[in-house]
C-alpha cells in the first residue's frame, strides 16, 4: 500500500518540473491535469492487490529477477523506476544503457531483469541492493493500474576483480579499481579503498576513456561525460567501476574467434592518481552466435579463450550452467542429459531435445507441422590470466532452433485376429487442437461411429503434449478391402486427423493395412491401367468350382483371344489378361482430342449356378494422337492429323463427304469427327460376312476465276475411314490406330511366333461351335518333371494332338467322339473329356518312375433349349443353335491307392478323384509322406526302456487310424476313451506334421513272453488324396531288467507293476500302519480270486473285485512274474493334494489273494507329480518331489540310488545332458529340471501369423528315479514322460537408424531375426529388388551375426535417385527412405514383411545461385556445383535450362564437374529491356531455380546491365515495340525529327541528327496484322517527310517512297488475344525485323491535271481467328507493291462466339 504523503511528494516533484519547463500557460494546465489523473488512477489501483502469484521476485547472482504472470498482463504494460530524484521512464535504448532487460519467456510471462549495478539502484558497500519499481498495467475498459514492487537483494558471493555480463540487450563489465602500492608493499598494485561521494565525482570529471579497434587509428581520449552521447554509460560505485553499452554501439566491432561470432568493445579508462597515470581495462566481449541443431541436440558454442579479454597466460577455473534463473549443479546437468565439452579450443553446450528445461513451440511452415526448440541459457565461465586474478563471464541467452519438421509417429498395435485396427498417433504439442477425424475420406459422425464400436481417445502427458488412440473394427463401413494373392484379404484403414494451430490448419494422414487369411474365397477381379492397354487380373480363390471369365459380356475363349489380340499370362494363383484399346470388350465413355476414356466390364460366372461371383468395371484414360473408333451403337469417331501434308492442311477446314459435317473439335493440327453410320454421306457395302461403312475426311479449296489464274500452294487432302462389323452381329466395338494395319492370326499360335503373347503356365479352351467341334490348347510345362506333349491323348487313346510344340498341344474333336461323356440337366447339356498321359507298359517287376499322372478335364456346356437333332448318314448327331461355353475344370496328378505289406507287395484299390479349380497343380506327396514299399514307409517304430513309440508322418491335416491286431481274432479299433486304460498315449500335431503313439509293454493286445519279450501288431490306416492306404506295423521289443517295482507316470495314466516272485511278507513285517490295519480285513475277504482294496486316508478301505474295478476304468493284470495296475488320472479313488508347493496325484490300491492258508497282499501304491512346467528366462522348468509318498512311507528306510534325465523315453549320459545345457538340481524335498530353449533333443516350429514371425519349442522330457526301501532290499524305479512346450513366442523386428549425417548415407539396422529367417528382398521407396539385385545395384546389405540370431544393415547414399528429397525449409533438405523388408522362413518358405521409414535432415543446403557479369555483347552467368544441385532445376522463364535450349536460343553454355557457365548474347530470347534511349538501355536476364519435383520457383538469379544504344528493334511480350534506327542509311538527307509511323500522329520519342527512337503499342500507330499458319505478324513503317511537286509542273514518277518497314512476328500458339480489347497477351516475346526500301530512280512526264476515273475495287474477305484453329483465305494471293492494302477496321478480331471478322481491302488500279 502506498502512503499518501509519498504520492504527494511525487506529485509535487512533477508539478514543479512542469511549471519550470513549460513557458506556455495552456501547456502547463494540460500537464497538471494529466498528472492529477495519473495519480488518481494510481491511488485507485492500489486499493485492490494483485492475485497471489502474479509477481515472482527473486535474486540471481548479479541480477534482480521479476516475473509477471501472462494472464495478468493487459494490452499495454510498463515498468517505471523510482529513486530519490523521482520516477524515471524506461525506453528500450535507455533500458539497455542502464542495465535493464525486458522480455517474454517461453510461457508468455513477462520477465524483468536488472543488474545490481544498474542505474537508480541503491546499494550499501556494493553488497546489499534496493530497487523501487512501479508496474503499470493497462487493462480492459481503459483502466490503468500501478503496482509498487520493492526489490531487496544481498550479494550471494563476493565480486571478482572483473565481472562481465552479456545480457540479451546489453554488455556490462565491472572492475575493482587498483592504486599503486606503497614502496614498502610487496605488490605493485593494491585494491583501492571504498570511494567517497567526492572521490566518485572527481573520478567522473577527471577520468578519460580511450576506445581502440583493430586496424583503426587510435582515437583521442574522451571525458566520461562525453561518451554518454555515444550510448556508453560509466558508473562509479563505492568499490567498482561499471562500463555498459547496448549491442551494435558506435565503437563496437565483431570478429570470429574459433568460428564463433563475438562482439567486442575495446576501451580503457585513464585516471591520474598521485601524479601517476593509471589505466584500467574496461573491454567487454560477448558471443553473438546463435545455437545450431545437430541431430536431436541444440548446440551453443563459446570460445574457450575469449582473446579480447585474456591477457597473457590463460588458466581456466570452472564452467557453470543454468536454465532461466536457476543455476544447476553438476548432478542436475548430468541427469538432464546436458553436456559441456571442449573441442579444438571451443566449448560446446549440448542440450538434448525434450530435456527438462527446454521448451517446444509448434508452428506451421508451408503447410507442414514444425517445431522450434528453445532454452533460456545461463552460462558462466571463470578464468584467470596475467592481468586479472579472476574473471567471471556470465551470459544470458535465449537459444532457439530453426523450424524443424515435426512428424508424428504412428504405432500400429493392430492384431488381425482381433478384427480391429488399433493405432496410436503422436506426440502432438499442447497448442494443437483436433478439428476433424475422417476415415476412408469421410468425416466421422460420432453418434453413428460409437454405435459401430469405433473408439477414439486422447492421452495427455505431464508436459501438456498428447497422443491419440484409435480403434476401428474391420466392419466399419469406410474400411477398404482388397483381395490379395494367396487367399488373403487386405483391409486398409486410411484416416486423416485435421488439426488447427494458430489459425492454420494441418492434416495428418496415414494408412494401416492388415492381411487376413480367407478360408473360403471365390474368384475375384482387379484391374489396372497400362500404357496402351487395360489389364484385368483374375484371382482364383479357394473354392473348387468351375467358373468362366467374361470380358464385356463375351466368354474368354480362344476365338475371343484371337480376335482381340489379348495378352494372357498365368501364374499359380491368378490370371492376367491385357486388352488392347482395339480389342472387343473395350468400350469408350469419352473421346476428345485430349484423351480417350476406355472401359472394360469383366465378370466371373460360376458355371454350376450361372451366378456372377464378382464383377469389375475398370476405366482408363489414354492420350490421343489419331484413332478410329467404331462404336456398337452405330457411331464412328475419328481423330485425324492433318499436319502430315505439305504444306499442312488446316484441320478446321476439313469436312466429311457431306460438306455440312465439319469437325466437332479441332486444334492446330488435328480434327475430331463424331457421326452416325447413316449420316454425313457414309456409304455401306457388304464384304463377305462383314458390313463395311466408309466415309472420307477431305479438304477442298475454292476454285479460282479463270480470268485471273493464281498459283497456290494448297494441296488436296483425302483420308478414307472404314468400319467393319460382322454381318450377323453388329454390336461389336473396335478401335484402330489409323497408321497401323491389322492382320488375321493363325490358330493356334506357337511360342515365338507372336512376341506379345505369353502362353506359359496356362490352358486355353475354345468352346464348341454350333457344329460341336471343340478346340483345346494346353500346356504340360507346369508338371514336375515336365511331360512330352506328344505322349498325351484324350480318353480314347487314338485321339492324339493335332499339333504340338515343346510344351503345348492342340486337340480338335467333336463332342460325340474320342470317348467324350455327356449328361443333361434342366438347363444344360454337358460334354466332358480328359487329356491324359499315355503310359508305357511296365515290366512285372516293380519299377520306380518319376512320370507324373497327368489329367486335364475339359467340359463344354450348351443350353438345352438351343439343341436340335439332325440325321446325317444315319448317324444321329446334335446340332447346336448357339455356341457352347468351355472351361478347364481340373488339372491334377493322380496317385493310385496302394496297400503296402511288410513283404513289399502291393494291392491296388479304387481312387476317387476330387475336382480342383483352374490353375491348381497337385504335384503329389513329398517323398517322406508317400506310400512306398519296403523301408520307405511314413512311420517309424522304436523300442524304449518301458514302452514302444511309433511316429507317423502326416502328409496333410488328415489323422491316421490305428487298429490293434491280435492273431486270428482280427483287428480291434482302440476307442478314443480307452487309450489310458489300455496303456496308450496318442497325440497328433498337424502343425508339426506328425502323430505319436506310445504303448506300454503291458498295454492291451500286446504279446508277452515271460515278461522278457513283447510283440506289438498294429494296422495303420491313412488317407492320401481320397485314397486309403493301409500299413502293417509289427515290432518286437526286449525291455531292460525289471526292478521290483516299476512306476510309470505318463501323460494320461499312471501304471505300476510289482514283482510277484517274492514270498508274501508276514503281517509283523509291515510298517505301514494303514496297510497293516487293513490286512486283517483282507484276510477275511480274501478268496481264491484276486481282489483289489483301495486305501483312503481318513476313510475306510474299499474292496472290489477285478471286474468291478475294470468297470470303473481301472486296469489289472497278472503276468508270469508281475502284477500290473493302471489307471487314468482323476479317477474316483485317487487323491490330488498340494505337497511342498507341487500338485501330486496319488492312489493306493492293494491286491490280495487267498492261496491255501496264506493270504498274498501286494501294495500297488503310486503317485505322480502333476506339475505342467513353465517357461522362464529362456528355459523350460519342471519340478517333482524327491520322495514320493505313499510309495515311500516314513519308516521304510528310503535311499536314493540314481536320478537321470533324458528325452524321448531314453536316458542321456550326464555328460551329454550337460553338454546340451540340461540342468538337474536335486534338493532334499524337490527335484528341478531345466532345459534351455532350442536345446538338442527337442523340436522347434516357426511360422508366420498376422505378418509376424512366431515360434515355439518343445521337448519330450524323460525323468527316472531309482530308489530303495526296506533297508536296501526293495528297488523301485519311477519314470516320467513329460512333454513340455513353450508358449508361442513372437519376434517383431525393430529398426535402428544408424545414419551419420556427415557420411551422407542412410544406415539402417533391422533385427534381430532367428537363425531360420533370411532376407529375400527389399523395396526402397517402391523400387523392389532381391538382395542380390540390390547388391549388384550398389546398395550395401550386410548380415550381422549374434547368438542364435542375426540382423541386417542396409546403406543407401543420400544422392541415390531412389531417396526422396524435399527442400523442407530454407537451408534444410529432408531425405526420406521407405524400406520394405521381405523375409522368409527357410524350411516352409513362409514370407512376411517389415516396414520402416527413416528421415534425415541435411543442414546448410541452399539452391544454386548464378553470379552475373556484364560483358560487351551480353551477360555471363556462373555458378559452382554443390552436393545437392540435382534436386533443383535452373530455367529461363518456363523452360528448363538444357543444352538443347541453349543451342536453340544461341546461348553459350559450358558445364563441367566444377561449375556451370552460361553466356547470354544480347538480344537473344529471355532478355527484358528497360529505359531505352538513344544513348543507352538496360537489359535484364533472369535465371529461375525450381524444385525439380514440385517445379516451384525457390530462387531467382538476375543481372541488369547497361549497354550503349546503336540500332535495335525489341518486340516485348507485353506488345510494346521499341525501335532505334539510323535513318541516314535509308535516306542520307533525312530529317529524323520529321519522321512518323503509319499513323502521322505517332512521332519519334527521341531524335538526333541521324537516329530516331519510336516506342508504341502494337494496336496503335496504324500497325497492320497478318496471320499465317503458325505466326502472327505485326507491321508498321517509318515514313519520311514527302517533297511535293509544284502544281503547275506535274511529273509522273515511278519512284517508291523511302520506307523503313518494322515487323514483329509472334507464334500463333503463344498469342492469347489479338488486340480485340486493346490488350496484348502473348506468352512469348516476338521476333523483330527491319527492312529498308529505297526508291527506283525513273521519272515520266504526264500532262497536268490528269485524274483517275475508275473507282477502286472493293474486295471483302472473311477471316476467323482462334487460339488453336483458324481459316485462311484461299481466293487471292497476298497483294504486292505498288498495290497498297488499307483497312477500315482492326485487322483481326476474336470474340467469344468466334464469328468471322470482316476485312475490306481497297485495290487501286493504275491509271
Amino acid at each position: 500500500m502506498i502512503q499518501n504523503t509519498r504520492l504527494q511528494k511525487i506529485l509535487t516533484f512533477w508539478i514543479c518540473l512542469a511549471l519550470n519547463m513549460c513557458p506556455n500557460q495552456s501547456m502547463r494546465v494540460r500537464i497538471l491535469l494529466g498528472l492529477m489523473l495519473y495519480v488518481n488512477h494510481t491511488l485507485c489501483s492500489v486499493i485492490t492487490p494483485p492475485p497471489l502469484g502474479t509477481f515472482v521476485i527473486s535474486c540471481h547472482e548479479r541480477n534482480f529477477w521479476v516475473s509477471v504472470k501472462s494472464s495478468f498482463l493487459g494490452h499495454k504494460v510498463r515498468f517505471d523506476i523510482e529513486d530519490g530524484t523521482g520516477i524515471h521512464l524506461l525506453s528500450s535504448q535507455r533500458a539497455a544503457e542502464c542495465g535493464y532487460t525486458i522480455l517474454f519467456d517461453h510461457h508468455g510471462n513477462l520477465v524483468f531483469r536488472v543488474s545490481y549495478l544498474a542505474c537508480y539502484v541503491d546499494s550499501k558497500a556494493d553488497s546489499e541492493f534496493w530497487l523501487q519499481l512501479w508496474f503499470v498495467n493497462w487493462q480492459a475498459g481503459g483502466r490503468v493500474r500501478a503496482y509498487p514492487l520493492h526489490l531487496h537483494c544481498f550479494l550471494p558471493q563476493p565480486w571478482s576483480p572483473r565481472d562481465v555480463i552479456c545480457e540479451e540487450n546489453y554488455m556490462e563489465v565491472s572492475i575493482k579499481p587498483q592504486i599503486p602500492a606503497p614502496h614498502n608493499h610487496s605488490e605493485k598494485w593494491m585494491d583501492a579503498p571504498p570511494m567517497s561521494s567526492e572521490a566518485k565525482e572527481q573520478l567522473k570529471q577527471d577520468g578519460l576513456v580511450v576506445f581502440y579497434m583493430p586496424g583503426v587509428v587510435k582515437e583521442p581520449p574522451r571525458a566520461m561525460r562525453e561518451i554518454l552521447s555515444l550510448g556508453y554509460v560509466i558508473n562509479v560505485t563505492e568499490t567498482r567501476i561499471v562500463f555498459r553499452c547496448a549491442y551494435s554501439s558506435p565503437r563496437s566491432h565483431t570478429l570470429t574467434d574459433k568460428g564463433v561470432l563475438v562482439e567486442v568493445v575495446s576501451a580503457f579508462i585513464q585516471i591520474q592518481t598521485q601524479g601517476l597515470v593509471t589505466v584500467m581495462d574496461v573491454s567487454v566481449a560477448c558471443i553473438k552466435s546463435d545455437a545450431v541443431v545437430e541431430g536431436e541436440q541444440l548446440v551453443w558454442l563459446s570460445p574457450l579463450i575469449l582473446s579480447p579479454l585474456v591477457h597473457g597466460v590463460f588458466k581456466e577455473r570452472s564452467v557453470r550452467l543454468g536454465v532461466g534463473r536457476q543455476a544447476l549443479s553438476e548432478c542436475t546437468v548430468r541427469d538432464r542429459g546436458y553436456k559441456i565439452t571442449s573441442n579444438d579450443g571451443v566449448l560446446q553446450v549440448r542440450i538434448p531435445f525434450g530435456a527438462e528445461g527446454t521448451h517446444t513451440r509448434s508452428a506451421g511452415v508451408k503447410g507442414q507441422l514444425s517445431k522450434v526448440i528453445s532454452l533460456d541459457l545461463f552460462f558462466m565461465h571463470e578464468w584467470k590470466d596475467d592481468l586479472w586474478p579472476l574473471t567471471q563471464h556470465r551470459t544470458f541467452r535465449s537459444l532457439h532452433s530453426l523450424y524443424l519438421p515435426h512428424t508424428p509417429v504412428l504405432i500400429n498395435n493392430t492384431v488381425c485376429s482381433e478384427k480391429t485396427f488399433s493405432v496410436t498417433v503422436g506426440v502432438f504439442p499442447w497448442e494443437m487442437s483436433l478439428k476433424d477425424l475422417s476415415i476412408g475420406g469421410e468425416a466421422v459422425a460420432w453418434p453413428e461411429a460409437q454405435k459401430q464400436a469405433l473408439h477414439f481417445s486422447q492421452v495427455h502427458f505431464r508436459n501438456g503434449s498428447f497422443i491419440y488412440q484409435l480403434r476401428v473394427p474391420f466392419s466399419y463401413p469406410t474400411i477398404s478391402q482388397k483381395r490379395m494373392r494367396g487367399g488373403y484379404r487386405r483391409l486398409s484403414l486410411a484416416f486423416t486427423l485435421t488439426f488447427s494451430l494458430n489459425a492454420e490448419q494441418f492434416d495428418y494422414s496415414a494408412t494401416v493395412v492388415c492381411d487376413e487369411k480367407e478360408t473360403d474365397t471365390g474368384p475375384w477381379l482387379e484391374g489396372s491401367c497400362k500404357e496402351s492397354s487395360v489389364q484385368v487380373q483374375l484371382h482364383y480363390g479357394s473354392r473348387e468350382r468351375p467358373w468362366e471369365l467374361r470380358l464385356g459380356g463375351w466368354p474368354l475363349d480362344w476365338e475371343l483371344m484371337e480376335l482381340g489380340d489379348y495378352q494372357v499370362e498365368l501364374e499359380e494363383d491368378y490370371l492376367i489378361v491385357e486388352l488392347p484399346l482395339s480389342a472387343p470388350g473395350v468400350t469408350y465413355e469419352s473421346l476428345t482430342l485430349q484423351s480417350v476414356v476406355a472401359k472394360v466390364e469383366a465378370s466371373v460366372v460360376e458355371l454350376d449356378s450361372i451366378h456372377e461371383q464378382h464383377t469389375l468395371t475398370q476405366r482408363c484414360s489414354f492420350p490421343v494422337r489419331d484413332l478410329l473408333a467404331c462404336l456398337p451403337e452405330g457411331r464412328m469417331v475419328v481423330v485425324v492429323d492433318t499436319s502430315r501434308t505439305l504444306p499442312p492442311t488446316p484441320p478446321n477446314s476439313t469436312t466429311l463427304m457431306d460438306p455440312s459435317c465439319g469437325p466437332k473439335q479441332t486444334d492446330s493440327t488435328r480434327a475430331l469427327f463424331n457421326f452416325t453410320l447413316d449420316s454425313c454421306g457414309t456409304t455401306q457395302t457388304v464384304d463377305g460376312d462383314y458390313l463395311v461403312y466408309e466415309n472420307q475426311v477431305i479438304y477442298t479449296y475454292d476454285l479460282q476465276p479463270t480470268d485471273e489464274p493464281v498459283i497456290h500452294r494448297h494441296s488436296p487432302y483425302r483420308l478414307t475411314i472404314q468400319c467393319r462389323f460382322p454381318a450377323n452381329h453388329t454390336s461389336m466395338v473396335s478401335l484402330r490406330h489409323l497408321m497401323n494395319s491389322s492382320a488375321s492370326m493363325p490358330l493356334p499360335p506357337k511360342n515365338g511366333h507372336r512376341s506379345k503373347r505369353r502362353l506359359q503356365w496356362h490352358s486355353f479352351v475354345r468352346v464348341c461351335d454350333p457344329k460341336g467341334v471343340v478346340s483345346v490348347v494346353t500346356t504340360t510345362a507346369m508338371v514336375l518333371p515336365p511331360l512330352d506333349p506328344n505322349r498325351t491323348s484324350l480318353l480314347d487313346s487314338r485321339c492324339r494332338p493335332v499339333e504340338t510344340d515343346n510344351s503345348r498341344m492342340l486337340f480338335v474333336f467333336t463332342v460325340d467322339t474320342c470317348g467324350t461323356k455327356s449328361w443333361m440337366d434342366a438347363n444344360y447339356l454337358t460334354y466332358e473329356n480328359e487329356i491324359v498321359l499315355i503310359r508305357d507298359i511296365l515290366p512285372p517287376k516293380p519299377t520306380i518312375t518319376r512320370d507324373s499322372d497327368f489329367r486335364l478335364t475339359v467340359r463344354c456346356y450348351y443350353h438345352s433349349t438351343g439343341i436340335s437333332v439332325l440325321s446325317v448318314d444315319s448317324t444321329p448327331r446334335k446340332s447346336f443353335l448357339t455356341p457352347g461355353t468351355g472351361s478347364i475344370l481340373e488339372l491334377r496328378q493322380d496317385k493310385t491307392r496302394k496297400r503296402c505289406s511288410p513283404s513289399g507287395t502291393e494291392a491296388h484299390g479304387r481312387s476317387r478323384p476330387r475336382a480342383k479349380r483352374v490353375g491348381i497343380l497337385l504335384t503329389g506327396i513329398l517323398t517322406k509322406f508317400g506310400c512306398f514299399c519296403d523301408q520307405d514307409v511314413p512311420f517309424s517304430a522304436q523300442c524304449l526302456d518301458h514302452q514302444l513309440m511309433i511316429v507317423v508322418f502326416l502328409p496333410d491335416e488328415t489323422e491316421p487310424r490305428i487298429e490293434a491286431i491280435v492273431d486270428s481274432r482280427g483287428t480291434f479299433p482302440i476307442p478314443e476313451g480307452g487309450w489310458a486304460k489300455c496303456g496308450y498315449t496318442y497325440h497328433a500335431s498337424p502343425t508339426l506334421g506328425i502323430a505319436v503313439l506310445r504303448a506300454s509293454y503291458f498295454s492291451c493286445y500286446t504279446g508277452n513272453e515271460g515278461d522278457e519279450t513283447f510283440t506289438f501288431n498294429f494296422q495303420l490306416l491313412m488317407t492320401n488324396h481320397d485314397e486309403e492306404i493301409v500299413h502293417r506295423i509289427t515290432k518286437t521289443c526286449v525291455p531292460h531288467p525289471w526292478s521290483y517295482r516299476e512306476v510309470s507316470c505318463e501323460e494320461n495314466y499312471m501304471e505300476v507293476s510289482v514283482q510277484t516272485s517274492l514270498p508274501c511278507p508276514l503281517m509283523q513285517s509291515y510298517k505301514d500302519v494303514e496297510l497293516a490295519s487293513a490286512l486283517s480285513m483282507a484276510q477275511e475277504a480274501a478268496t481264491s480270486v484276486w481282489q483289489i482294496m483301495f486305501l483312503r486316508q481318513g476313510k475306510g478301505p474299499v474292496v472290489l473285485s477285478v471286474h468291478e474295478a475294470q468297470d470303473l476304468g481301472y486296469f489289472f493284470d497278472v503276468t508270469v512274474g508281475r502284477i500290473v495296475f493302471r489307471t487314468a488320472y482323476g479317477q474316483e479313488y485317487s487323491v490330488t493334494d498340494m505337497v511342498r508347493g507341487l500338485w501330486v496325484e496319488e492312489i493306493r490300491p492293494a491286491v490280495f489273494l487267498r492261496h491255501g492258508l496264506a493270504t498274498m497282499v501286494v501294495d500297488l501304491a503310486a503317485s505322480c507329480s502333476m506339475d505342467d512346467g513353465l517357461y522362464d528366462n529362456g528355459a523350460l522348468i519342471w519340478k517333482t518331489l524327491t520322495v514320493m509318498a505313499p510309495m515311500v512311507s516314513a519308516h521304510s528306510g528310503f535311499k536314493s540310488k540314481d536320478i537321470g534325465i533324458g528325452v524321448k523315453g531314453r536316458r542321456l549320459d550326464p555328460d551329454v545332458a550337460a553338454e546340451r545345457g540340461f540342468k538337474l538340481d536335486v534338493g532334499p524335498e524337490t527335484v528341478e529340471i531345466s532345459i534351455p530353449y532350442a536345446a538338442e533333443g527337442g523340436f522347434r516350429k516357426s511360422f508366420v501369423i498376422d505378418n509376424t514371425y512366431h515360434e515355439f519349442y518343445g521337448v519330450c522330457l524323460y525323468y527316472e528315479h531309482i530308489f530303495t526301501t526296506d533297508n536296501d532290499t526293495l528297488e523301485s524305479r519311477l519314470h516320467y514322460i513329460k512333454p513340455m512346450t513353450t508358449p508361442v513366442i513372437s519376434h517383431t523386428p525393430y529398426t535402428t537408424n544408424l545414419t551419420v549425417l556427415k557420411e551422407r548415407v542412410f544406415t539402417v539396422y533391422v533385427g534381430d531375426f532367428p537363425f531360420d529367417v533370411e532376407l529375400v528382398s527389399v523395396s526402397l521407396n517402391g523400387k523392389d529388388m532381391t538382395v542380390s539385385e540390390a547388391t549388384q545395384s550398389g546398395y550395401q546389405i550386410s548380415k550381422i551375426l549374434h547368438d542364435h540370431a542375426h540382423a541386417y544393415t542396409i546403406r543407401v547414399p543420400f544422392e541415390d535417385p531412389v531417396v526422396s528429397k524435399v527442400y523442407f525449409v530454407e537451408g534444410v533438405l529432408e531425405c526420406t527412405l521407405d524400406i520394405h523388408y521381405v523375409l522368409r522362413i527357410l524350411l516352409q518358405e513362409d514370407e512376411y514383411f517389415h516396414f520402416t521409414t527413416v528421415v534425415a535432415h541435411v543442414m546448410d543446403v541452399y539452391p544454386p545461385y548464378f553470379n552475373g557479369l556484364c560483358m560487351d555483347n551480353g551477360i555471363k552467368f556462373r555458378t559452382d556445383h554443390q552436393e545437392f544441385d540435382h534436386i533443383w532445376e535452373p530455367g529461363v522463364g518456363p523452360y528448363p535450362l538444357t543444352q538443347e535450349l541453349a543451342d536453340t536460343r544461341g546461348y553459350i553454355m559450358t558445364n563441367n564437374s566444377q561449375s556451370l557457365t552460361l553466356e547470354v548474347p544480347l538480344f537473344t530470347i529471355g532478355y527484358k529491356y528497360e529505359n531505352v534511349s538513344l544513348e543507352q538501355f538496360f537489359a535484364t536476364f533472369e535465371i529461375l531455380i525450381r524444385d525439380a519435383t514440385s517445379v516451384e520457383v525457390v530462387q531467382s538469379s538476375g543481372k541488369t546491365c547497361r549497354f550503349p544504344t546503336t540500332e535495335m528493334l525489341v518486340c516485348s511480350p507485353e506488345g510494346v515495340v521499341t525501335v532505334v534506327t539510323d535513318l541516314t542509311k535509308a535516306k542520307p538527307d533525312a530529317l529524323p525529327s520529321k519522321t512518323t509511323l503509319l499513323d502521322k500522329s505517332c512521332k519519334p520519342n527521341e531524335a538526333d541528327e541521324t537516329r530516331v527512337l519510336f516506342k508504341f503499342i502494337l494496336n496503335s500507330c496504324g500497325t497492320r496484322v497478318q496471320i499465317s499458319n503458325d505466326f502472327v505478324t505485326y507491321e508498321n513503317e517509318i515514313l519520311f517527310e514527302e517533297t511535293f511537286m509544284p502544281e503547275d509542273q506535274p511529273v509522273i514518277t515511278r519512284d517508291s517512297p523511302y520506307r523503313v518497314i518494322l515487323r514483329c512476328v509472334y507464334p500463333v500458339h503463344g498469342v492469347n488475344r489479338l488486340l480485340i480489347d486493346r490488350r496484348f497477351q502473348p506468352a512469348t516475346p516476338g521476333k523483330g525485323a527491319m527492312t529498308i526500301q529505297k526508291p527506283l530512280k525513273s521519272l515520266v512526264t504526264v500532262p497536268p491535271k490528269v485524274k483517275t476515273t475508275k473507282a477502286p475495287t472493293i474486295v471483302t474477305m472473311a477471316l476467323t481467328v482462334s487460339t488453336l484453329t483458324r481459316k485462311t483465305p484461299s481466293t487471292k494471293r497476298p497483294l504486292k507493291s505498288p498495290v497498297t492494302a488499307v483497312t477500315t477496321a482492326p485487322m483481326a478480331t476474336l470474340t467469344s462466339t468466334q464469328k468471322p471478322a470482316k476485312f475490306v481491302l481497297v485495290k487501286w488500279n493504275r491509271t
